[in-house]
Formats: structure tokens, C-alpha cells, sequence
């Protein structure tokens, strides 16, 4: 499960409502900040002393229950009517949210006597509810309060800055960082080079947490729901009754210990107790406020009557790796978690490259030497896979916790860690590559390890992978004035390159995107706040990228619901029972044979090659289609082959000649056939262009060989004879052109399918 539930705070950000600084009130906004966030404290002090009189675990069941039942978080299990991605009301947040709050007030606070005697408890719980929800409207409010606060009083930060604040607070409430089908393999991936200082500490191996894990994450996600539906089995077996009814209406599903099987020890570094930590309301500017970072997200259980209990999904599933990293860390000051942490994250997406490119080469801890051999520069991965290189850099450090209201300083300083120098430690590497002819790349001991030929690399693509999701700024990065990129590197969260990993079944495919995507870096009105935006627009658009163009003037889009067919596709992977259908561009048919062919087949250049396919509009692509059919059956009438020419492309990539080649006909001479393709070049003034041959049987397609041909590859001796059959190929196609008793205007397009306009073409040519 994937959530934005701030996006309709984004919304009113995107259309700059606060920033045209109208006035809420007839109040000073100076006056009007103190006097909200003062509301605002009081509320919360009133609210803490009606939690905390309360019975802990009673409470914080009936939190989880009303999150879990209002119709969000479940909605996973049914085709819902409101899509994945969807604005949720601030009412519907504040229930989602008030279960991390209470717990976190619980775990900062020193309890109050207990009155069991409540006249009526549940009323109490939903006045509890009804204030916290009061308590989130305020602090909505008091955002664009705090903004225009913020404005007046830090003259040093730019406009962009002040909008990148307000934005980046919003988005730190937002709560699920990757969908739930990826939530085990993001741990077990992360945890498993630690395994040592576990079963030191613990006693416990990394695979014994990550089963512990997988039982806790489906207990608190659908546990309850299944318990439910077991009940009336178990009324015919009463033995184990009172233990299902205990789950499907108690809190048997929230008792770490029991769902896990874990060690106490293990479980208790990873619990607060009651009023154990004196952080959350000694806070200087917002205590107790729940948009500050809650002592939850550092350890996700609370202890209550000696048992560890776990409340809150997303608070456990987002924290959890960085929890257990603080556990060791407190109880091991000398472990060297962050080495080891790089490790498990380098192999973790070079394993990921591997699936997507199927057959790549890569290449991990790689040296080079710009100047000498004093002075060397690290890459993390690199991947070959046909002509294109991808440099990639992975930047396993953890992300700032502290909110942006209190420190924006610090997220800044984070953002640049992991994004700014990450594309500078890409950019030194692509231009040592593409300064020698053949580098070299070195081992840690200087030993050469890797030549490679340049003259085989036709693309170059930089990535950075975070393994903390900073997908919102990472998705336009380039976009952002603080971030000083040389390379346009494109930076995606790991948890948007497992997404990438299954959502493209054709390596090929996913280069395409890949051109695409690093195409829209350079749009400066292409802005997403999430990395599945660019592929929903890709799905959508093709070449997405050319969109900058249909948008006149200084207005700078909100580009909507792109993204909600993806999320909801990998939200209901979780449950195959959904038999979910993953959206997909629609692809002619013969176009699909050609991609997958290609992708089974290692044809030096196909990368390129489908990407002059790919890189046509729809109506292009069925025209390609139809011509190959119309050959293939006036081929069969004929008797003989003929040649279908392409005009010259206006967006950089080359035309071809293609032959189709079939059963019963004979082929024509691939002497002819070249001869051909490289008199069409000359006659047309290209630089390249290919010659595809298709192979039929019959009407079946069977495979496919293309040459790309250049100026360079005609010999002078030939020159004149290609010269002669442009000529007379063009020539035969004008005079049948007029022999239709049509009349050639000079505007329209030249008979000779050189694409250009008659005038500009054949008009002035002597025949």
C-alpha cells in the first residue's frame, strides 16, 4: 500500500493559494500565527490529559480499529470507488493518523490513573477522535499561517525556497513508502549483511526477523479481517475459539512476541515504554504537535503491562529497517553499520539491473583515475547491456528525520547528500568515460579489472538509487533551484526501481523509457511530485517528453491522476485473488513480435534500433504496420519483392528501406538491397539510415535483421552509380505521379518520398 494523502495539500500548493498572501482574517498575520499556534498548544494539552486517562490498550485498539474499518485502509481488498491516489478529506487523515499519535503521547507522557469507570468509554474514545480531528483542521490552517511567517522572517530564502519548505512539510506526513507486496523484500535485501551483529546482540538471525516481519505485516494488514471470517469455524472448535475471537476483536493480532516469535530482547530495543521518552513534548517550537517527528517512527511498539504490542502499519513498515539501526547502534557504538549497509544496497540493485536487463554486464566498486594515479574517483555500479552504459550511483545513507517546520536546513543538507552528489560523482564518471577511448576501470588495488570500447556506446544514462524514499523530490530534482546538477541524473527511490523491475517485460522497452525520462529532466514544465507520474505519462504519451510543448506561456501544469492506474495495480498485487491488470501502452501486433524477438535475440544495436520504432506516434506506428501487410500481399501477386521507403524523420532518428522477405518469392540480392538503402540516403541528403529485412511465413513473422548505414559507408567508386539509381527511383515515382493526371504543387510533398516539400526537393532537379 502506497499512500498520498496530502495530495490535495499539494494541490492548493501547486496553485500557489498561499503564496498571493491573502489575508484569512482582518488580523495581522504576525498576531494571527501566535494566536493559532497557541490554540493550537492548548488543544494539544487538552487532548494529551484526555489520553492519558485513558486505559492505553483499550484506546489504542479502538484507534487502529477505526483506521483499519474507515474505508481507506482496507480498501486494497475491494474494487473501491475512489481510485488509489485520490485526495483524502483532512477528517479521513486525522483517523488514519490518531492511532501513531496516541501511541507516541503514550510513550512521552507519564501515565495518569486509569478510571476504568467511564460512563460511557467509546463515547470518550470518539470525543478523543472528534478533537483530534479538530486539532488536524487547525493545523491545516495554520500552514499557510506559518508560511507567510515564514516569508517575513527569512528574507535570505529565495521564493523557490519558501515553496519547497511549505511543499516538502506536506509531504512529510505523507505515510507508505512502497507498496505492501515489496515490504519483505525491501528488509530481507537490507538485513541480511548484518546478520552477524544480530545473532550477536539478539541471538536471532536476519532471516528469523524478516519471518517475524512477514507474520507482523500480515496480521496487522489483513489478520484481522481473516480472524474474522475463521470465527465461525472455530464456534464448532472451542478449544482454539477464545484465540481467534481474541484476534479478530482483541488485540491478539498486535502482541509482537506472539505474532512473531522474536526475542524479548530483540523486541524491547525496538519498544518505548510509558513516558520513557522525553523528547516529543520538550520540543522548542511545536511540542507534542503530530507534524514533528514522532517518538513512534524510532521504536514502532509500545510496551503496556509488560507486553510489546504494535498498533500502527505504516509507522512499523516505514521505520522498521531504520529502527533496528538505531537498536544496534545504541547497544553497539563500535558496529559499522553504514559499510555494511552500502554493501546490502549495491547488491540490491545490481541484482535489480540484472532482472531489468536481462544479460547486462555490470560492474560494482569500480576505481578510475582522472589525472593520476594519486588522485581516484569511485563509481557504485555500472551496466552495459547492448550500446548503452548506465552509471549508477547508490546512496545507502538514511534520510533527515526531523520535520521541515523545525529544521529545513538539515533536509537541504540531506537532499544535496543524497541527490546533488550523486549526480556529481555520475557526471566525473561519464566524462572520464567519454574522454578516453577505451578507459579503464580499476579494483581497489589499482588493478586494471574492465576496458571499455567507446566506440560501442551510442547512449550513456545516469542514475541515482536512495534507499530511503525521497521520491517526491527526487521525481524533479532537476526542477529544484538549490540542487546544483551537472548531469540531469535521474534519481529514483529503490523502491521505484522494484516497481520498474516489474512493471517492464521487455529490457528494450525499458530503455526507451529510460531515453524518455531523462528527456524530461530537461523540460523545465515537466514537474511531477512522484516518480510513477513520469510512468503514467509514459504509458499515456509515448514520447511524454514533447507534452512541454502543447503548453504555451509562463504556466507551469499539475499534471493529475497519472499515476492511479499504477498504484492501484501494485496495490492489489499483494492479493492475487484480484487478478488486477497491469496498464500497458497499446502496441500493434507485429510490433510486439518485433520486441520480443529482439529482446530473445542479442543483435549489436537493438536498443537504438527499437528505439526509432518506438519513438513513433501511434497513427505512424499502424501505418508501419499496414505497409508490411499491403507488401506482404501485393509481394504474393507479383511475384517479386518490392521495397517500401520511409520519408526522412524530423526528430533526429533515421528513415529506412525495408525488404519483406517470404516464403515462395524469391529474395532480392542483399547487394541490391544495400544499394538501394545507401542511394535513398544520398539522394535524400542523409546522414544515416537503415535497411530492415523482415522474414514471413506467409503472413507470419518469423525474425528480423537491420543494418544501419551512414555517408561513410559509400565508397567513391560507387558514388556515381548511386547517384544514377536516387535519381531514377526518384524519377519513376514522379512520372507515375503525373501519369495519375495529378498536378505537383510546389507545397506539397515531393512524389520521390524524400519527405521534404516538392519545391525543396525534386522541382529544381535535372532528370
Amino acid at each position: 500500500m502506497k499512500n498520498y494523502e496530502n495530495i490535495n495539500y499539494l494541490k492548493d500548493f501547486n496553485q500557489n493559494v498561499f503564496f498571493q498572501e491573502q489575508e484569512t482574517s482582518n488580523l495581522d498575520p504576525e498576531e494571527e500565527y501566535v494566536l493559532l499556534k497557541n490554540e493550537i498548544n492548548h488543544k494539544i494539552s487538552s487532548l494529551k490529559q484526555k489520553i492519558l486517562s485513558c486505559n492505553p490498550i483499550e484506546l489504542l485498539h479502538f484507534t487502529a480499529c477505526s483506521r483499519n474499518f474507515s474505508g481507506s485502509f482496507f480498501s486494497f481488498l475491494q474494487e473501491d470507488e475512489k481510485p488509489t491516489g485520490s485526495p483524502m478529506s483532512i477528517e479521513d487523515i486525522a483517523v488514519q493518523r490518531l492511532t501513531e499519535y496516541v501511541q507516541s503521547v503514550l510513550t512521552s507522557s507519564i501515565p495518569l490513573t486509569v478510571t476504568d469507570n467511564l460512563k460511557n468509554q467509546e463515547e470518550f474514545f470518539y470525543e478523543i477522535q472528534s478533537d483530534f480531528i479538530t486539532l488536524y483542521q487547525l493545523i491545516h490552517n495554520f500552514y499557510f499561517i506559518w508560511a507567510i511567517h515564514l516569508k517575513k522572517n527569512r528574507l535570505d530564502l529565495s521564493n523557490e525556497d519558501h515553496k519547497f519548505i511549505f511543499e516538502s512539510q506536506l509531504l512529510y506526513q505523507v505515510r507508505g513508502n512502497r507498496h505492501q507486496i515489496y515490504e519483505v523484500e525491501y528488509i530481507d535485501s537490507l538485513l541480511i549483511e548484518h546478520d552477524a551483529i544480530f545473532e550477536k546482540l539478539f541471538n536471532i538471525s536476519s532471516n528469523d526477523i524478516v519471518e517475524g516481519y512477514k507474520k507482523l505485516v500480515y496480521s496487522l494488514s489483513q489478520g484481522g479481517i481473516d480472524a474474522i471470517f475463521k470465527i465461525a469455524d472455530a464456534l464448532k472448535n472451542p478449544t482454539n475459539s477464545k484465540e481467534i475471537v481474541n484476534d479478530a476483536v482483541g488485540v491478539g493480532l498486535n502482541n509482537v512476541s506472539k505474532v512473531t516469535g522474536w526475542p524479548q530482547n530483540f523486541i524491547d530495543s525496538l519498544s518505548w515504554k510509558l513516558g520513557e521518552e522525553t523528547s516529543f513534548f520538550s520540543d522548542e517550537n511545536f511540542p507534542g504537535w503530530p507534524i514533528i517527528d514522532l517518538p513512534i517512527s524510532k521504536r514502532p511498539f509500545i510496551i503496556i503491562d509488560g507486553v510489546s504490542y504494535c498498533f500502527d502499519y505504516y509507522s512499523f513498515v516505514d521505520n522498521f529497517y531504520r529502527a533496528i539501526q538505531k537498536a544496534v547502534r545504541r547497544l553497539d557504538s563500535n558496529y559499522n553499520w553504514a559499510d555494511k549497509q552500502q554493501i546490502a544496497s549495491e547488491n540490491m540493485v545490481e541484482v535489480m539491473f540484472h532482472s531489468i536487463l536481462p544479460g547486462c554486464i555490470t560492474s560494482t566498486s569500480n576505481y578510475y583515475y582522472p589525472f593520476n594515479k594519486k588522485d581516484h574517483s569511485e563509481n557504485d555500479l555500472l551496466v552495459q547491456y547492448d550500446d548503452t552504459l548506465i552509471i549508477v550511483e547508490v546512496k545507502a545513507g538514511s534520510f533527515v528525520f526531523t520535520a521541515p517546520i523545525n529544521d529545513y536546513e538539515s533536509h537541504i543538507n540531506s537532499y544535496k547528500a543524497l541527490i546533488e552528489k550523486a549526480d556529481d560523482q555520475c557526471d566525473k564518471m561519464k566524462n572520464y568515460l567519454l574522454k578516453n577511448t577505451i578507459p579503464k576501470i580499476y579494483n581497489s588495488h589499482k588493478k586494471i579489472k574492465k576496458e571499455i570500447d567507446m566506440s560501442n556506446v551510442s547512449k550513456i544514462y545516469t542514475i541515482s538509487v536512495t534507499m530511503d524514499n525521497i521520491n517526491s523530490v527526487a521525481a524533479k530534482s532537476e526542477k529544484i533551484s538549490f540542487l546544483k546538477l551537472k548531469s540531469n541524473t535521474i534519481s529514483i527511490a529503490i523502491d521505484d526501481l522494484m516497481i520498474y523491475r516489474d512493471y517492464f517485460e521487455s529490457p528494450l522497452v525499458f530503455l526507451h523509457f529510460l531515453k524518455e525520462r531523462k528527456l524530461a529532466t530537461n523540460e523545465p514544465k515537466l514537474i511531477f511530485n512522484d516518480e510513477m507520474d513520469h510512468l503514467g505519462m509514459y504509458i499515456t504519451h509515448n514520447c511524454y517528453h514533447l507534452q512541454a510543448e502543447q503548453i504555451k506561456g509562463n504556466v507551469i501544469p499539475v499534471f493529475v491522476g497519472y499515476r492511479e492506474e499504477i498504484d492501484q495495480y501494485f496495490s492489489q498485487l499483494y492479493h492475487p485473488a484480484l487478478k488486477t491488470k497491469k496498464p500497458r501502452q497499446d502496441l500493434p501486433s507485429l510490433f510486439l513480435k518485433i520486441i520480443n524477438y529482439l529482446d530473445q535475440n542479442q543483435i549489436v544495436g537493438r536498443s537504438e534500433f527499437i528505439n526509432c520504432l518506438l519513438d513513433y506516434s501511434t497513427d505512424s506506428k499502424l501505418e508501419f504496420c499496414v505497409n508490411i501487410d499491403k507488401a506482404l500481399a501485393r509481394q504474393q501477386e507479383l511475384g517479386r519483392e518490392l521495397i517500401i521507403k520511409s520519408a526522412q524523420r524530423n526528430d533526429g532518428h533515421p528513415s529506412y528501406n525495408c525488404f519483406t522477405h517470404q516464403q515462395g518469392i524469391k529474395e532480392t540480392p542483399f547487394e541490391t538491397r544495400r544499394e538501394s538503402t545507401l542511394a535513398t540516403l544520398l539522394w535524400n541528403g542523409e546522414s544515416e539510415r537503415y535497411l530492415i529485412d523482415f522474414y514471413f511465413n506467409s503472413d507470419e513473422f518469423i525474425n528480423l535483421e537491420f543494418h544501419k548505414f551512414s555517408i561513410d559507408d559509400i565508397k567513391s567508386e560507387e558514388k556515381e552509380k548511386l547517384k544514377e539509381i536516387g535519381k531514377n527511383s526518384a524519377q519513376r515515382l514522379i512520372h507515375a505521379e503525373i501519369s495519375k493526371n495529378k498536378k505537383i504543387k510546389r507545397n506539397d510533398k515531393c512524389p520521390c518520398a524524400s519527405g521534404k516539400k516538392y519545391k525543396n526537393c525534386c522541382l529544381n532537379r535535372k532528370f
